[in-house]
Formats: C-alpha cells, sequence, structure tokens
C-alpha cells in the first residue's frame, strides 16, 4: 500500500521525497517507491505512527515530504488524481499545515 500512495504522489510532482520524520535535519530520504523499506522499524522512520494492517484499512500516520512544486498545486493534483476523498483531504491538511 506504502509504494502505490508513493507512486500516486510521484505522479502529482515528480521530485516528491520522504524524509525521516524522526531526524532534526531532513538528511535521509526516500526518493522512489522501490526504496519504501519493508521491516516496519525501519518503515517507522519514514511513516511515523503507522501502523499497517494486512487487510488494508486506513491507516494515520505523520509524513515529512520534500517537494519542488507549489503546495497549493500539489493539494489540486492530489484532490483530482485520487479517487478516495477522505484520504486526499486527509493528505491536503498535512500539505497546508506543514510548509516552510
Amino acid at each position: 500500500m506504502s509504494t502505490e500512495w508513493f507512486k500516486q504522489m510521484r505522479s502529482v510532482d515528480d521530485s516528491i521525497g520522504i524524509y525521516d520524520y524522526q531526524d532534526k535535519k531532513p538528511t535521509r530520504c526516500i526518493h522512489k517507491p522501490k526504496q519504501v523499506p519493508s521491516d516496519i522499524s525501519n518503515f517507522k522512520h519514514y511513516f511515523a505512527y503507522a501502523n499497517p494492517l494486512p487487510k488494508g484499512v486506513a491507516v494515520w500516520l505523520n509524513l515529512w515530504i520534500g517537494h519542488t512544486d507549489f503546495a497549493d498545486n500539489i493539494k489540486v493534483n492530489i484532490y483530482q488524481t485520487t479517487s478516495k476523498k477522505a484520504y486526499s483531504k486527509r493528505v491536503l491538511t498535512y500539505v497546508v499545515n506543514n510548509q516552510h
């Protein structure tokens, strides 16, 4: 699921990367869906507080996303490319509230 989500995010902005959420300075970054860790301990470095279940239910988590496109463009593109509107609203909240 996380690799599919990441692929979808890369279609919104191909420069998107997911940084290690626990780092004080963003140094370690995943740039490709294939780089998403498969073991849960490393996975949680990038998808903080996630507790994924094998049945594919909704999972809430914290992410540190790096991107080059404007946040407003990313919000619009996420909303237009995701079929689950509640899912996209949660992502939109993140993009809006965590601009630097």
